[in-house]
Formats: C-alpha cells, sequence, structure tokens
C-alpha cells in the first residue's frame, strides 16, 4: 500500500517560502527534540498497563524496536542489521499510516477479516463536527456528575478532564483544516523502544523513530496546507502568527509523539520484575 499525498484546492499560504539548508538543519534538530520530549500522553495512557511484573493481557497496537543485549536493532522480533538505513523510519511510518486511507466501508471490512493487509496495523476513526460537539457534550455531563458525587474519584476526574481537552483541540483542528471529517488513530497506537542503556545508538534509533513522527506531520501539512512542515515550523518562529502555530498544534493532534520508551538499566525494576514473578 503506498501512501502519497493528496492534491488540494486551497490555496497556498501567501507566505510560503523556501527556507535555507542551515536554517532547514536546525528546524529539523528542534522538531526531532520536541516530538522525542513530549511523549507525556502516551506513557500516562500505557503506564498502568506497563507495570513491572503485570503481564499485559489486552490486545495493543504496537510496534516493538529494542537494542538487545547484544547491541543488535530489533523491529517486531526482526533483527535490523543495518540501522543506518531507512529501515527504521519506513517501518515506524508505515505502522501508522498503513490504513490512513481506508473508507468506513473498506475500514468495517478490514477491520473483521484476518486476511486484509491492514489487520495488523492500527485502525483510524474519523470524526464530524457533529459528533466531536456531542462527545464534548457527553464527556462534560460526565465530568460534571462525577464532580457532585460524594466518594470523589480523583484519577476519573482527571482522566475525564484530559479527555474533555483532547476532543475540545480535535474541534479547533477540524475547524482549522477545514474539511468534513478530521481522521484519528487508535488512542493506543504506540512505539515501544527498549534498550538496556543510553548510548549514541539508542539516540540514533529514538531519532530515527522521531524522523517518522516527522514524516507523517509533514503527510499532514502538504496534504491539508499546501506546504512543508519544515516551512511551516520556520515560519511560526520567525513571525510569531497564531494561525501558524495553530497550525502545528493541528499536526500534533493528528500525530501525537506516541513513543513509549522503557530503560533496562535500573537494576531494582529488574529485581522487583524478578520477584514479581515468582508463584506466589
Amino acid at each position: 500500500m503506498g501512501i502519497s499525498s493528496c492534491d488540494s484546492s486551497k490555496e497556498v499560504d501567501p507566505l510560503f517560502y523556501q527556507i535555507s539548508e542551515a536554517d532547514s538543519t536546525r528546524c529539523m534538530d528542534e522538531i526531532l527534540d520536541e516530538i522525542l520530549e513530549d511523549t507525556t500522553r502516551i506513557h500516562s495512557i500505557l503506564g498502568h498497563i506497563y507495570r513491572p511484573g503485570i503481564p499485559i493481557c489486552e490486545p495493543l497496537d504496537k510496534l516493538g524496536i529494542s537494542i538487545n543485549s547484544s547491541g543488535g536493532v530489533m523491529i517486531s522480533h526482526h533483527i535490523a542489521h543495518h540501522i543506518d538505513s531507512n529501515n527504521i523510519v519506513e517501518k515506524t511510518f508505515m505502522f501508522f499510516m498503513f490504513n490512513r486511507e481506508l473508507t468506513t466501508k473498506e475500514l468495517m471490512l478490514c477491520a473483521t477479516d484476518v486476511n486484509c493487509p491492514g489487520f495488523e496495523f492500527p485502525f483510524y476513526n474519523s470524526y464530524n463536527i457533529k459528533e466531536i460537539f456531542r462527545r464534548i457534550k457527553e464527556t462534560q455531563t460526565q465530568l460534571d456528575e462525577m464532580k457532585t458525587s460524594k466518594g470523589l474519584d480523583q484519577e476519573w476526574i482527571e482522566s475525564l478532564t484530559e479527555r474533555l481537552k483532547e476532543w475540545k483541540a480535535l474541534k479547533k483542528a477540524l475547524e482549522i483544516i477545514d474539511a468534513p471529517t478530521i481522521p484519528q488513530i487508535s488512542n493506543s497506537a504506540h512505539v515501544r523502544f527498549e534498550y538496556q542503556r543510553a548510548s549514541p545508538k539508542s539516540k540514533e534509533v529514538l531519532n530515527q523513530i522521531a524522523f517518522a513522527f516527522y514524516q507523517m506531520r509533514d503527510y499532514e501539512c502538504l496534504r491539508y496546507f499546501n506546504e512543508t512542515y519544515l516551512s511551516l515550523y520556520d515560519r511560526a518562529q520567525r513571525k510569531k502568527r497564531k494561525i501558524d502555530i495553530d497550525k502545528l498544534e493541528v499536526l500534533k493532534v493528528l500525530h501525537p509523539a506516541s513513543i513509549y520508551t522503557v530503560h533496562r538499566n535500573d537494576k531494582k525494576e529488574r529485581a522487583w520484575q524478578v520477584v514479581a514473578s515468582i508463584p506466589r
């Protein structure tokens, strides 16, 4: 399945311009750093599942990437012999984007057919403004009822508050892209990257994973705004225009930094896992 940006009838931003090679390198470095730093959301979502010593009993839309004890890079249990190639970038990009262009009908068929090429990849939902308004109202009602109940569940209140914030951000994003619907990938879709210790190799792999997310956002930027992610990012820094900053937020909504990192150099954590695995 190939992924390519769709042509758009929208006019190119009048401030569109090409940036210099030096600025391009600087912006790329900053974008990758931001992607790697902005992983709070996915750690919050999956943190209760990835607890030491507790087996994972539910299906997850996970792309596993790891550096084994011999220093080899593995992608979903397969050795990646050349990490300086685009192997990690391509596999990460395709994992998240494989089902990006499925229609509603195709999605329903593929989700129930194990022989469908996209069955092993995360699926998308498409929301229109009416559905988003309904979700906002529904979540706000739940939150209000929870706050007035006698037995306050603070963790659930915080979860609903975050969910309400996400629905409102989705509403704003849909208004900015000016499309009938906005796509949202499975909430649990993520890369799980495991490594023994921080090293030049682990940094290189993380940068390649982050670059795949850059490519996803660049795809959406070209699709909806008719310009590259780099030019939008650079102009947002230089001009400080609200519309450019809002567009960058839209790209984060479309493709949040879904990278769950696990460091295996914590001796206490490993010892706790061994103890937890002993039958009681």
